[in-house]
C-alpha cells in the first residue's frame, strides 16, 4: 500500500483507494477486535461480581449460629411452593444451609461450582431427590463430593428425607445429629462409609421407626452402642466396623426381629456377648464381631459369607432404582444416583488407623 498525496488516494496492489474509504477499513478491523475483547471482559468482570457476592453470602451464613439458622425465616410458609417445585420454602432454605455446613467454611468453592443454592426449584441441585408423590426432598446423594464439614442439625427439617448418602467423604466430621432421627420422619438410609464422623450413636436412633441400614462403617464413632438401637424395629443392616466402638453389646439388640446383617466387628467391644446376642447367629445372613480388643468373650461361630453383604468386603451401595417416584436434581453430577439402594457395591478397606 502506497500513499499518493497528490490525490489524496492510496495505491493498493496496482488501483488507487480514498485516503477516507482506507481510514473506514481500518477502524472496522479495530473495531473487530476491539468489540468482542470488551464484550469478553465485561462478561468476566460480572461473572466475579457474582462470585463475590456469592462467596459474601456464604461467609454471613458461617456467623449465624446454628440454633439461629435452624429457625425459618418468618416469610417462609410451611405450605408455600415455587411454581412447579417440589420443594417448600422452607426445604430449600435448609437445603441452602445443610450445603453450606457440608461444605464447610475452607470449601466453599464446592457451593460455587456444584451449582448449589442457585436454581429456585431446590430439586434441581446437585444431588438433591425429590418426591413425585409430594413428599417434598427424599434424598441427599453426596458420595465422594470432598466434603469437609460436619452433618448440620438441619437436616430435620427435611421430613420428607428418606435416604442421606455421605459416602467416601474422608474429610466429613462431627456428630450425628439426633434431629436427623427426630425429624427425617420417613428416614430409611443412611450412608456414611468413610467418613470422619465421630462421637457416639445418639440414643434417637430409637425415633428412627422407618430405618432398614445403618451404614458408618471405617469412620470415628466412640463410645457405647445404645440399648436404644433395640427400638429401631425396621432396621435390618447395621454395619458399624472399623470404629472405635466400646463397651458391651446390648442384649437389646435381639429384638431387632428384620434384623439380618449385623456387622460390628475391629472395634473396642469387651465383655461377654449376650446370649440372645449370640443366638442371632443362627438366623442372620451374617454377624461378624470379631476383632474386638481387648476382648470381647463368648463371639458365636459365624456363618461363611454368601454373595454381596456387609462387613469389611462390600458395603451397601448398589445398583439403583430407576422408578418414577424420585425426581433426580443436579444432573451435572458424576455418579450421583438419588434414589434408594440395594445390597452390593464395591470392595473397602478396612480402617487401618
Amino acid at each position: 500500500m502506497l500513499a499518493h498525496p497528490a490525490e489524496n488516494t492510496f495505491v493498493v496492489v496496482g488501483r488507487a483507494v480514498p485516503r477516507s474509504a482506507a481510514r473506514k477499513a481500518a477502524f472496522a478491523r479495530t473495531l473487530a477486535i476491539v468489540l468482542p475483547a470488551t464484550l469478553v471482559l465485561a462478561l468476566l468482570a460480572k461473572h466475579l461480581d457474582a462470585d463475590v457476592a456469592r462467596r459474601a453470602a456464604i461467609a454471613e451464613l458461617y456467623k449465624i449460629s446454628d440454633v439461629e439458622a435452624a429457625r425459618p425465616a418468618p416469610t417462609l410458609q410451611q405450605n408455600q411452593y415455587f411454581a412447579s417445585s417440589l420443594c417448600s420454602d422452607i426445604e430449600r432454605a435448609a437445603l441452602f444451609r445443610v450445603g453450606v455446613r457440608l461444605a464447610g467454611s475452607s470449601n466453599a468453592d464446592w457451593l460455587l461450582y456444584s451449582g448449589w443454592g442457585e436454581a429456585a426449584d431446590c430439586c434441581d441441585w446437585k444431588g438433591v431427590g425429590c418426591s413425585e408423590a409430594g413428599h417434598g426432598v427424599e434424598s441427599l446423594t453426596l458420595a465422594h463430593q470432598n466434603l469437609r464439614g460436619t452433618l448440620p442439625s438441619e437436616l430435620g427439617l427435611l421430613h420428607g428425607l428418606t435416604t442421606l448418602d455421605v459416602n467416601e467423604n474422608g474429610k466429613l466430621s462431627g456428630t450425628l445429629p439426633a434431629e436427623l432421627f427426630t425429624g427425617c420422619r420417613r428416614l430409611k438410609s443412611i450412608y456414611a462409609f468413610g467418613a470422619a464422623v465421630s462421637g457416639t450413636l445418639p440414643s434417637a436412633l430409637a425415633r428412627a421407626t422407618f430405618l432398614e441400614e445403618l451404614e458408618l462403617s471405617n469412620s470415628r464413632l466412640s463410645g457405647t452402642i445404645p440399648a436404644d438401637l433395640g427400638a429401631a424395629r425396621s432396621l435390618r443392616y447395621i454395619f458399624l466396623e472399623s470404629n472405635r466402638i466400646s463397651g458391651n453389646l446390648p442384649s437389646e439388640l435381639a429384638e431387632l426381629r428384620k434384623l439380618k446383617e449385623l456387622e460390628v466387628s475391629h472395634n473396642r467391644l469387651s465383655g461377654s456377648v449376650p446370649a440372645r446376642v449370640a443366638g442371632l447367629a443362627s438366623r442372620l445372613q451374617h454377624l461378624d464381631l470379631s476383632d474386638n480388643a481387648p476382648s470381647l468373650q463368648g463371639t458365636p461361630a459365624m456363618r461363611p459369607k454368601q454373595g454381596c453383604s456387609g462387613g469389611s468386603e462390600k458395603y451397601l451401595r448398589g445398583a439403583a432404582a430407576t422408578g418414577s417416584s424420585t425426581r433426580a436434581g443436579g444432573s451435572s453430577a458424576e455418579g450421583v444416583t438419588p434414589v434408594t439402594y440395594a445390597q452390593g457395591g464395591a470392595p473397602r478397606p478396612v480402617a487401618t488407623w
